[in-house]
């Protein structure tokens, strides 16, 4: 009976082990260079097909799991502000932008764990819709700790955070022209 138990508790470790050390790779790992382009504070995928790299489609499964494809919608991902900095719950920003060429947009706010960052006021994104535009066709909100009197979305004090803007059917300017796509500015604004 040992003989068996044995190499059974051995396998069962090493594939825990095994299994441990994927996912810190996963969690800790950057999509490389050849795969995200970088603008401002944004990182963007350029082509969603990540076949060539086992670690990217482990990390965007990891952490985007429903993702869809480019010609639905399109992700880019801010976790610093545009002084390279990271977005930290206790300040306060200025994210400014123009109108982009998709059928709908958001910004979306998540905590250090991949999930809505809670709030009394139940407030997780700011889309197109909650937003006012200027004659130029550009739109500005706030995100900060305490609330405030325009367009407003909260965080934590005690953790950081990412933005997910996402472009739900995005022209195909956007996704034939990454290089050139003007995406909001992310300043950190003295309280």
């Amino acid at each position: 009976m040992k003989k068996i138990i044995f190499p059974i508790i051995i396998a069962v470790l090493l594939f825990a082990i095994g299994g441990f050390v994927a996912f810190r790779q996963m969690k800790s790992s950057d999509l490389n260079s050849s795969q995200v382009l970088k603008k401002g504070s944004w990182v963007l995928p350029p082509k969603m097909d990540l076949s060539g790299s086992m670690w990217a489609r482990a990390k965007i499964a990891l952490t985007a799991l429903f993702a869809l494809r480019e010609s639905e919608v399109f992700y880019a991902v801010a976790n610093e502000d545009n002084d390279g900095n990271p977005l930290s719950g206790k300040n306060t920003y200025k994210v400014t932008g123009k109108s982009l060429d998709t059928r709908y947009w958001s910004i979306t706010l998540y905590g250090e764990d991949y999930f809505l960052i809670a709030n009394e006021q139940n407030i997780f994104n700011v889309n197109m819709h909650d937003v006012s535009y200027d004659e130029n066709g550009n739109f500005s909100f706030i995100i900060s700790p305490q609330k405030q009197e325009s367009t407003w979305l909260p965080t934590d004090e005690n953790q950081n955070f990412d933005l997910l803007l996402r472009l739900y059917n995005p022209s195909e300017s956007i996704i034939s022209d990454l290089e050139n796509l003007a995406l909001p500015i992310i300043e950190k604004i003295e309280n």
